[in-house]
């Protein structure tokens, strides 16, 4: 997660400056700093000081990006995208309360729904740094290769996904349905195998779908493909369905 606030301020950065400047200079160490910057300096003295700056000025940026997260939390509300597909699904947004349901998301295009608590905000500064924090504990699952790339995560344009892979593998599994003919064993198995993978083909379509609607909003373009991929996708797979059931 990756929390967006403006830069600290200039006259911030000479504060910040001037701070450890003197902290140096009377050897007034802040401890949790001086500790690290001496433990990682192996304990060399020089070395320590200069890792001691880069520690310190993190811990006064964040500790100036708190403080003007709780000034401004009467009016501004903290807000990210959540949508799993997006680039920017777990950054925070700080944006003033009256845009609440109109703001977008800068990644995707789709409207900001998700609200982060003021804690959720807070440890996000924390763990600038660190690995993005996922709140939603969403469980990851393994994608499906396929030709060497991996279907599920959309790593082809759309076009290729839905006529290459979706109706091409589809229109295979049909021609070798006709070739069995009256093989009720092997129309039964090309049945269930069709089934999966208008699943699986129409997972991958929606996936590259996202993400060339995603690349068309930001050139300011329409994105009809990405709509009517869909559509036809979930068309064909109900029909496939119907067909198997009957």
């Amino acid at each position: 997660m990756h929390y967006n606030m403006k830069n600290t301020s200039e006259d911030a950065e000479k504060k910040i400056a001037s701070i450890i400047r003197k902290e140096l200079k009377n050897e007034n160490y802040d401890d949790s700093c001086w500790l690290k910057a001496f433990s990682k300096a192996d304990g060399d003295e020089q070395k320590a000081k200069v890792l001691y700056i880069d520690l310190r000025t993190s811990d006064l940026k964040k500790e100036k990006q708190k403080e003007k997260l709780l000034e401004d939390s009467k009016t501004h509300s903290q807000m990210r995208c959540g949508r799993s597909f997006c680039n920017n699904a777990y950054k925070i947004l700080s944006i003033p309360k009256t845009s609440i349901g109109i703001q977008k998301c800068e990644g995707c295009g789709n409207m900001l729904e998700e609200k982060v608590s003021e804690k959720n905000a807070l440890d996000a500064i924390d763990n600038l740094k660190s690995k993005p924090i996922n709140y939603s504990t969403k469980p990851t699952t393994k994608s499906i290769s396929l030709d060497g790339v991996y279907f599920l995560n959309a790593s082809k344009d759309l076009k290729i996904m839905f006529w290459g892979y979706f109706i091409g593998v589809n229109f295979l599994i049909t021609l070798l349905m006709f070739a069995f003919g009256q093989n009720d064993g092997a129309q039964s198995l090309l049945g269930v195998l069709r089934i999966v993978w208008m699943i699986v083909g129409t997972i991958g379509v929606f996936k590259s779908a996202d993400i060339y609607k995603k690349k068309k909003i930001k050139e300011g373009l329409e994105y009809p493909l990405a709509t009517t991929a869909k559509v036809a996708c979930i068309i064909l797979t109900i029909s496939s369905i119907g067909q198997s059931i009957t």
